[in-house]
Protein backbone atom coordinates (compact mmCIF):
# COMPACT_ATOMS: atom_id res chain seq x y z
CA UNK A 1 0.00 0.00 0.00
CA UNK A 2 1.83 3.39 -1.09
CA UNK A 3 2.01 5.89 1.94
CA UNK A 4 -0.38 8.10 0.61
CA UNK A 5 -3.53 5.68 0.72
CA UNK A 6 -6.24 5.49 2.96
CA UNK A 7 -7.96 2.34 3.88
CA UNK A 8 -11.47 2.60 3.03
CA UNK A 9 -13.70 -0.81 4.18
CA UNK A 10 -17.39 -1.13 3.37
CA UNK A 11 -19.74 -3.52 2.24
CA UNK A 12 -21.34 -3.98 -1.54
CA UNK A 13 -24.63 -6.35 -2.95
CA UNK A 14 -23.02 -9.48 -4.82
CA UNK A 15 -23.74 -7.98 -8.10
CA UNK A 16 -21.76 -5.33 -7.62
CA UNK A 17 -18.73 -7.29 -6.36
CA UNK A 18 -19.20 -9.74 -8.70
CA UNK A 19 -19.19 -6.98 -12.01
CA UNK A 20 -15.82 -5.56 -9.61
CA UNK A 21 -14.19 -8.49 -10.11
CA UNK A 22 -15.20 -8.90 -13.95
CA UNK A 23 -13.71 -5.23 -13.92
CA UNK A 24 -10.51 -6.34 -12.34
CA UNK A 25 -10.11 -9.25 -14.78
CA UNK A 26 -11.18 -6.95 -17.26
CA UNK A 27 -8.47 -4.26 -16.79
CA UNK A 28 -5.87 -7.20 -16.00
CA UNK A 29 -5.56 -5.90 -12.52
CA UNK A 30 -3.68 -7.30 -9.71
CA UNK A 31 -6.30 -6.65 -6.62
CA UNK A 32 -10.18 -6.21 -6.25
CA UNK A 33 -8.45 -2.84 -4.18
CA UNK A 34 -6.55 -1.53 -7.46
CA UNK A 35 -9.96 -2.10 -8.51
CA UNK A 36 -11.99 -0.03 -6.49
CA UNK A 37 -8.86 2.83 -6.95
CA UNK A 38 -9.30 2.57 -10.51
CA UNK A 39 -13.18 2.96 -10.76
CA UNK A 40 -13.00 5.70 -7.76
CA UNK A 41 -10.47 7.66 -9.96
CA UNK A 42 -11.86 7.22 -12.92
CA UNK A 43 -15.57 8.34 -11.39
CA UNK A 44 -13.77 11.79 -9.67
CA UNK A 45 -11.81 13.00 -12.59
CA UNK A 46 -8.63 11.78 -10.84
CA UNK A 47 -5.86 10.16 -13.06
CA UNK A 48 -3.73 8.50 -10.80
CA UNK A 49 -3.10 4.93 -12.14
CA UNK A 50 -3.27 3.74 -15.88
CA UNK A 51 -6.37 4.79 -17.55
CA UNK A 52 -9.18 2.51 -17.47
CA UNK A 53 -9.59 0.48 -21.25
CA UNK A 54 -12.29 1.40 -23.51
CA UNK A 55 -14.53 -1.81 -22.97
CA UNK A 56 -17.78 -0.89 -23.38
CA UNK A 57 -16.79 -0.10 -27.30
CA UNK A 58 -15.50 -3.40 -27.61
CA UNK A 59 -18.48 -5.02 -26.38
CA UNK A 60 -20.69 -2.49 -28.37
CA UNK A 61 -18.48 -3.30 -31.73
CA UNK A 62 -18.66 -7.01 -31.15
CA UNK A 63 -22.97 -7.00 -30.21
CA UNK A 64 -23.01 -5.19 -34.12
CA UNK A 65 -21.25 -7.37 -35.69
CA UNK A 66 -23.08 -10.22 -33.91
CA UNK A 67 -25.74 -8.65 -35.21
CA UNK A 68 -25.08 -7.89 -38.46
CA UNK A 69 -23.96 -11.99 -38.96
CA UNK A 70 -27.69 -12.72 -37.45
CA UNK A 71 -29.06 -10.20 -40.02
CA UNK A 72 -27.47 -11.94 -42.88
CA UNK A 73 -28.82 -15.11 -41.79
CA UNK A 74 -32.19 -14.10 -41.66
CA UNK A 75 -32.58 -12.72 -44.75
CA UNK A 76 -31.09 -15.75 -46.08
CA UNK A 77 -33.75 -17.88 -44.38
CA UNK A 78 -36.26 -15.37 -45.68
CA UNK A 79 -35.21 -16.49 -49.18
CA UNK A 80 -35.16 -20.19 -48.87
CA UNK A 81 -38.71 -19.70 -47.66
CA UNK A 82 -39.32 -17.90 -50.64
CA UNK A 83 -37.57 -20.09 -53.24
CA UNK A 84 -39.73 -23.14 -51.61
CA UNK A 85 -42.86 -21.30 -51.45
CA UNK A 86 -42.07 -21.07 -55.41
CA UNK A 87 -41.44 -25.10 -55.45
CA UNK A 88 -44.43 -25.91 -53.71
CA UNK A 89 -46.77 -24.66 -56.02
CA UNK A 90 -47.07 -23.48 -58.99
CA UNK A 91 -50.21 -22.74 -61.28
CA UNK A 92 -51.64 -24.73 -63.74
CA UNK A 93 -52.19 -24.05 -67.26
CA UNK A 94 -56.13 -24.49 -66.67
CA UNK A 95 -55.71 -21.78 -63.68
CA UNK A 96 -53.77 -19.89 -65.51
CA UNK A 97 -56.71 -20.06 -68.50
CA UNK A 98 -59.05 -19.85 -66.13
CA UNK A 99 -58.01 -16.58 -64.66
CA UNK A 100 -59.06 -17.61 -61.39
CA UNK A 101 -56.38 -15.73 -59.49
CA UNK A 102 -56.94 -12.93 -57.36
CA UNK A 103 -54.29 -10.31 -56.85
CA UNK A 104 -53.28 -9.00 -53.20
CA UNK A 105 -55.84 -6.19 -53.09
CA UNK A 106 -58.62 -9.17 -54.24
CA UNK A 107 -57.30 -11.49 -51.30
CA UNK A 108 -57.38 -9.28 -48.55
CA UNK A 109 -61.04 -7.69 -49.38
CA UNK A 110 -61.66 -11.42 -49.41
CA UNK A 111 -60.15 -11.94 -46.20
CA UNK A 112 -60.90 -8.34 -44.95
CA UNK A 113 -57.34 -7.77 -44.15
CA UNK A 114 -55.20 -4.92 -45.02
CA UNK A 115 -53.03 -5.41 -48.45
CA UNK A 116 -50.01 -5.31 -45.94
CA UNK A 117 -51.29 -7.97 -44.32
CA UNK A 118 -51.50 -10.26 -47.15
CA UNK A 119 -47.71 -8.96 -48.22
CA UNK A 120 -46.05 -9.99 -45.17
CA UNK A 121 -47.59 -13.33 -44.71
CA UNK A 122 -47.75 -14.45 -48.81
CA UNK A 123 -44.30 -15.87 -48.78
CA UNK A 124 -44.11 -17.70 -45.22
CA UNK A 125 -44.25 -21.70 -45.32
CA UNK A 126 -48.02 -21.65 -43.78
CA UNK A 127 -49.27 -18.97 -45.67
CA UNK A 128 -51.91 -22.44 -46.83
CA UNK A 129 -52.96 -22.68 -43.32
CA UNK A 130 -52.81 -19.11 -42.52
CA UNK A 131 -54.89 -18.43 -45.85
CA UNK A 132 -57.40 -21.35 -44.95
CA UNK A 133 -58.33 -19.48 -41.81
CA UNK A 134 -58.80 -16.04 -43.32
CA UNK A 135 -60.99 -17.45 -46.02
CA UNK A 136 -65.17 -16.66 -45.33
CA UNK A 137 -65.09 -20.27 -47.07
CA UNK A 138 -62.27 -22.30 -45.39
CA UNK A 139 -60.32 -21.77 -48.89
CA UNK A 140 -56.09 -22.67 -48.70
CA UNK A 141 -54.44 -20.18 -51.03
CA UNK A 142 -50.73 -20.28 -52.39
CA UNK A 143 -49.25 -17.30 -54.10
CA UNK A 144 -47.10 -17.19 -57.77
CA UNK A 145 -44.11 -15.63 -58.06
CA UNK A 146 -44.53 -16.38 -61.91
CA UNK A 147 -47.82 -14.47 -61.79
CA UNK A 148 -47.91 -12.59 -58.70
CA UNK A 149 -51.64 -14.11 -58.20
CA UNK A 150 -53.15 -16.00 -55.40
CA UNK A 151 -54.78 -19.47 -56.26
CA UNK A 152 -57.07 -21.54 -54.73
CA UNK A 153 -55.45 -24.60 -53.79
Amino acid sequence: MPPDAAKVTGYVRQVVYDRLLEFKETHELKSISQAVTLVLENYFGISLLSPIKPVLPDRVSDLEEQMKQLSEVVTAIQVSIEKLSLELYKPTGIELELGKGLTQAELAQRFRVRESTISRNKSKLKFTEWSKRKDPEYISWAYSLQTKLFFPR
